[in-house]
């Protein structure tokens, strides 16, 4: 009788391809990633919304299902070079996660994640919601190594940001838009729905897009 040898194999196969990744590591420590992110563009659809990734700015759209104060926030878009980190963790079924993405201008913000204008609430299919890892992968794989920071530092210990290209001023109809979402912003706090904090910090979110 034949013997099914193919679990073997795949271990075999397995094992060789560690070998050959373990010979490209090397030995001094490195200031870059051993391995390419995701390639890009990248977008996932999750519990909380849509995140993607087009190798130069990370875009939120939320759902129907999101909080309120971040459907008043509108579209999050985020450059590469305003991001710090990325912050991941999944959903396991009985914990929510989530995907926070930590700016130069949030870093120290302590908004939970189903309130925070920049971070994903993973509540729902956790085999949808693993998907963001992708996101997260391949936006993590594109900033700098965590190990070569420190040459050129400034600011708190963060890289200089390179000066921003000239742009055109938003459209009227933009303002409109972001003004009708400080309202909403502001019935939300006087609701009680937001504290104080909640609400400074998701009123900066809308106001850095009339720059």
């Amino acid at each position: 009788m034949d013997i099914d040898r193919s679990g073997v194999a795949e271990y075999v196969a397995e094992e060789i391809r560690h070998a050959l990744l373990l010979d490209q590591i090397p030995k001094d420590p490195t200031k870059a990633y051993l391995l390419p992110g995701p390639p890009v563009p990248v977008s996932v659809r999750s519990s909380d919304g849509t995140v993607s990734f087009d190798g130069a700015q990370v875009r939120i759209d939320w759902a129907d299902t999101s909080e309120r104060v971040k459907r008043a926030t509108g579209p999050r878009i985020v450059a590469v070079g305003d991001l710090v980190q990325v912050e991941w963790l999944p959903n396991t079924g009985h914990e929510d996660g989530f995907m926070r993405f930590v700016t130069r201008e949030t870093v120290f913000s302590k908004l939970p994640p189903e309130k925070d204008p920049y971070a994903l609430d993973l509540w729902g299919s956790t085999r949808r919601d693993l998907l963001t890892a992708l996101v997260a992968t391949a936006v993590t794989s594109r900033l700098p190594h965590p190990s070569a920071r420190g040459e050129g530092e400034s600011d708190g210990g963060f890289r200089e940001r390179p000066p921003r290209a000239a742009r055109m001023p938003p459209p009227a109809d933009h303002h409109d838009v972001l003004l009708r979402r400080l309202r909403e912003l502001g019935e939300l706090h006087r609701e009680g729905v937001l504290t104080d904090e909640e609400f400074t910090m998701t009123k900066a979110a809308v106001l850095r897009g009339f720059r």
